[in-house]
């Protein structure tokens, strides 16, 4: 075969290339569209079974009040109806868990771990940065086990990002206070200053600080929780716990208050 003139083979290449061209635009812009539902599905997810969740404690938390007698005797079949509600409301707050993680399961890489261990190594990352501003941490790690499912890679840099922040928006000298508590089937996290108390689970309607708390609750969301964040600078997020606790467990009182 007779070779092609340099001149031919580089028109060609150029012809093949500028016809390439408006196929890669729209594969981009394809992936791009894609990424925009993709995030829409875990915001919309995040929020019905966060707006589920809190009707299923109320349920559960007055059956339970009503099969303790709180409000009179209850006969046998009474009692055995509250409890037929209690656990249905039980299994209604495991499937909810499992829609919220079968509906991230192509971004995340979940695996069981104990939340206390990622929050304190986001917090011993920070160390360095509150003690190059004299800032002095309140926080008492809760006691026994907070088991969820999580990607911990992706839930380790939302915690970085948060505290980061954090600390970014903390005078010298200043004070960080963080708590956490298992609510029912919620694991709650407060971070904030002594004058800046965010309530748990209060929506503030706050503005997002950045691009730091967007990644921050866009992972957070993905692991089917909450977030929210003040304009004074308080955060608050939840996540699914992966055992349902049947009492809160608080650290202190302070944190009591702070997280309910």
């Amino acid at each position: 075969m007779g070779t092609v003139p340099r001149g031919v083979e580089a028109k060609r290449s150029q012809t093949q290339s500028s016809a390439g061209a408006p196929a890669l635009t729209e594969v981009i812009r394809e992936n791009k569209r894609l990424s925009s539902l993709l995030a829409l599905r875990s915001q919309i997810v995040a929020t019905g079974t966060h707006e589920a969740r809190g009707a299923l404690v109320a349920i559960r938390g007055y059956a339970k009040l009503l099969l303790e007698r709180d409000g009179g005797v209850l006969s046998p079949t009474q009692e055995q109806h509250l409890q037929i509600i209690l656990d249905n409301a039980q299994r209604l707050t495991g499937m909810l868990a499992s829609l919220s993680s079968l509906a991230n399961a192509d971004d995340l890489e979940l695996e069981d771990c104990d939340f206390r261990e990622v929050w304190q190594e986001a917090l011993n990352a920070a160390e360095p940065r509150m003690s190059a501003k004299s800032i002095q941490l309140q926080y008492n790690p809760p006691l026994k086990p907070l088991l969820i499912q999580a990607d911990r890679d992706k839930l380790g840099l939302a915690f970085h990002k948060i505290l980061t922040q954090t600390v970014q928006r903390t005078p010298v000298q200043g004070v960080i206070v963080t708590a956490a508590a298992a609510v029912e089937d919620q694991l709650r996290v407060s971070i904030s200053s002594p004058q800046n108390t965010l309530q748990m689970g209060a929506d503030l309607g706050g503005r997002k600080q950045g691009t730091e708390s967007t990644l921050a609750e866009e992972i957070i969301r993905q692991h089917g929780g909450w977030f929210s964040s003040s304009e004074g600078g308080a955060t608050s997020f939840s996540l699914p716990l992966k055992v349902p606790s049947e009492h809160p467990q608080f650290e202190d009182s302070s944190s009591s208050e702070e997280l309910q």
